[in-house]
């Protein structure tokens, strides 16, 4: 699940001309928002795993080809994306990444995925 950004930005008219301060079109900033916070799941141990990343399918199969050696993903082959966030950029991934793992909670992942209002909090916290 990926929330989404108002159509009316901040510095654009409600006439779409564009007010003397610089405005931003909505497509700039859906193109910056480039980095996620992903959690994946794996069924045969059983665990989640939270990451942050530019490419959640490259990274899946990183996770799934053992391409990070000795790591806790390494376990495993069965990594399916369970839920992400798409963040502004690498900071704010990181930070809202850092706080989901700080939870040490399984629920509090489960409800990320089932109230979409937890994300959007995050990502104003943040």
């Amino acid at each position: 699940e990926h929330l989404t950004v108002n159509q009316r930005v901040l510095g654009s008219s409600p006439r779409g001309g564009a007010k003397s301060h610089t405005s931003f079109s909505v497509a700039f900033l859906l193109s910056s928002m480039m980095h996620f916070v992903y959690i994946i799941y794996s069924q045969k141990v059983d665990q989640y795993y939270i990451g942050e990343t530019e490419d959640i399918e490259n990274r899946l199969l990183k996770h799934n080809t053992g391409f990070f050696k000795n790591s806790f993903t390494a376990k495993t082959n069965d990594w399916k994306l369970f839920f992400s966030i798409s963040c502004y950029n690498r900071t704010q991934a990181q930070k809202i990444e850092k706080h989901i793992k700080k939870m040490k909670s399984r629920k509090y992942i489960q409800n990320l995925k089932k109230h979409p209002n937890i994300s959007k909090k995050l990502l104003l916290k943040y």
